[in-house]
Order: structure tokens, then sequence, then C-alpha cells
């Protein structure tokens, strides 16, 4: 029987190295024992205990796997290659990393009327949804195949293209559009609306520059009765916030049909009340540029203030001086040139030739 020898560790050891194994109560080689040797790779099964590798052959729909001497251990046969479809899906896949093989990664390219896709949790309180449907403009064009974005919101709103909303969806952005699902309330314009679901008083949105200017627009609440300095229930305001000294309403348009500002109250552009007709009109353009208009029906002012009033019985209710003033003498220094004021007798104005006093007409009955 071999001695061993001390007990030093080998290097470059491989699988087909031998080992050497006593059996101290196998008496068949001698009275003290018998010895064996076997390979590394005899001890630890390697064949069948670990896999190293697999290769998948198209053709024979087989997958071959291989131990660590690299021989075959086993195959798989009967695999055909996924295509997809409803009769042929993987329910669940998991995986840390979807990597697209070139610059574009499609998921669920080909989503029909009907059909959502998911990212994220599957309900309204988080991730977001992707909203397949088929719809058309509504006024007679043809249909289109358009999706709808929603944040946090698992079923959005049918007006709406875009819905983003807050974790506790007490706030929401929306982006409404023109389609036909909007039946004609947004016609011919879009627009992002902003709420607010647990603020009673108002919902504003607002527009800063690192909080030293801004400009808010927003909605009172009828439920908000303290009248502030936004207004009353059922009123909407703009206003500047923060430091900003005020509010420019600009036109830079300079041509023949545009280049104006308008005003409309108790009534929109297209209303057949209001078409063509706005309260008040600045034009920006021509010869005309700054001549301003009041009063429903004129758009095309002929003096700086242009009063217009269209129903001319009522032609009383152009000019207005609702509080009377007397001058205490011709001498008075209240008022500035071309000022008018008057009382039960006179009508006053302040002269332009100097030294720039006060002029009156007689008021006389007829």
């Amino acid at each position: 029987m071999p001695t061993l020898t001390d007990q030093i560790f080998a290097s470059g050891i491989s699988l087909n190295d031998f080992v050497h194994i006593a059996r101290p109560t196998d008496y068949s080689q001698s009275d003290n024992g018998s010895s064996y040797k076997a390979t590394i790779a005899q001890l630890i099964d390697s064949e069948n205990c670990c896999l190293t590798s697999g290769i998948y052959t198209v053709s024979a729909g087989t997958i071959d796997f291989y131990g660590l001497t690299n021989q075959v251990e086993f195959s798989v046969s009967g695999i055909t290659v996924f295509t997809g479809g409803s009769s042929n899906c993987i329910n669940n896949f998991y995986t840390n990393n979807i990597i697209s093989c070139n610059e574009d990664l499609f998921v669920q390219p080909n989503g029909v009327s009907g059909q959502d896709t998911f990212f994220g949790k599957d309900s309204a309180a988080s991730g977001f949804t992707i909203t397949h449907i088929t719809e058309n403009d509504g006024i007679g064009g043809p249909n289109s195949n358009i999706t709808k974005l929603g944040l946090n919101n698992l079923f959005i709103n049918s007006r709406s293209t875009i819905e983003l909303y807050s974790y506790d969806k007490s706030t929401s952005i929306r982006f409404y559009d023109n389609l036909v699902s909007a039946a004609g309330f947004f016609k011919n314009f879009q627009e992002y609306i902003v709420l607010s679901y647990s603020n009673t008083v108002s919902n504003s949105m607002t527009l800063n520059s690192n909080n030293e200017c801004g400009i808010m627009i927003g909605a009172i609440s009828s439920s908000d009765n303290s009248n502030g300095d936004y207004g009353v229930p059922d009123e909407t305001f703009i206003s500047t916030i923060f430091s900003a000294n005020g509010i420019n309403f600009i036109s830079t348009s300079d041509t023949d049909n545009g280049g104006f500002i308008r005003f409309f109250a108790g009534c929109s552009p297209d209303n057949i009340d209001c078409a063509g007709k706005p309260h008040i009109h600045i034009n920006g353009s021509g010869t005309t540029k700054g001549f301003m208009s009041v009063g429903q029906g004129s758009s095309n002012p002929t003096s700086w203030l242009d009063i217009c009033f269209e129903n001319t019985t009522n032609g009383y209710q152009h000019l207005r001086l609702r509080t009377s003033y007397t001058p205490t003498s011709s001498s008075d220094s209240n008022g500035n040139i071309g000022e008018i004021s008057w009382d039960d007798d006179y009508l006053y104005v302040k002269s332009s030739i100097s030294p720039h006093t006060w002029n009156r007409v007689s008021l006389s009955t007829f």
C-alpha cells in the first residue's frame, strides 16, 4: 500500500488528476485496509452536476446542454420559434433589462381601439397607461388611430389625450383636444387644464420665474365664501403674483387682417350675439395703430377713442361723467388741459391757452 506524503496543497489540478482513496474497513487488499485511486471528475460527477453551455439548433428544434468536459449531457427537442399571437403568449416575463437590438424599441405597436398598455402598477394609484383608440375629428375627417397617455390614472378622461395626476389624485393636468368625443366642448382649439380636486377654494395655474415674479390664472369655487383677493364665488381671474409689476397684453402682428387686441364680455367671439362685435377693440396696425373703440359693434376705430353703440336710439349711453365738479374759479388749479366737468348750471373745460384757466358754458333747458 502506498505511503501518503505530507499534506501539502497541490496546484494546477484538473478533472483528470487522480486522488488517493483509503478504505480502512475494506480488508480485500491488506489487513491494514484497501487503497484505490479515482479522477476528480469521477468524484464530483462533473458531467451531471454542472452545465456550462447550451446550443439551440433552429432547423432541428433542439437545445443541447453541455457539461464541464464539454460533452453533451442531455437535449430538449420539439422547440418551436415563438411567434406571438393570442394562442401563443407568455403570461409572465421576468427580466432586469430590456435592450433594443437597434435604435427603436416597440411595445405593443399594433394596439387597436379598446386596448391598454400598462407600465408600473395596474391601478389608478401609480404607473402610467397608454390607451389605444380609433376616433374621427368630429368635423367630417377620417378616422385616426391615436393614443392617450395617463399618469396615475387607469382610465383616461374621454376628452383628454394627456391626463397627469398627482399620486394622491388631489391635482391633475389635462390636455384637451378637438376629437369627436369632446362633443363640441372644445371645438376648434386645444387647451391645457389644471384642476385641484382637494382645494375647494380655487383651481389655478401659476407661471413664475424663481418666485421673483409670476402670473396666476384661476377660477373661484362656488363653495368659497371668503370673497378674497381673487374674486367672489364662480368668478375667474388673471392676477400678477410675487413681485410682478403688471400684465402686458401684446399683439406683435402688423398685417391688414391682424394686429389687434379685443375684449369680449358676456359672450364668446363666435356667438351670434358677439360675432365680430368686441366690446373693446384696440388697433395694432396701419395708420390707426393704438386707436381704441369702446362699445359693442366697432372694430374700426377712427380716433384715439371711438365710442360706438349700434342702436342709435340709445346714443345717450355713449359717455357719462358720473360725478359733478364745480371749479372754485377760472384759475382753479385742479384739473389738466382738456379735462371736462359739470354741475347743475355749467359745463366746464380746462383751456389749453396760457394760463390754462377753466372756461364754462351755461346750461339751459329746451
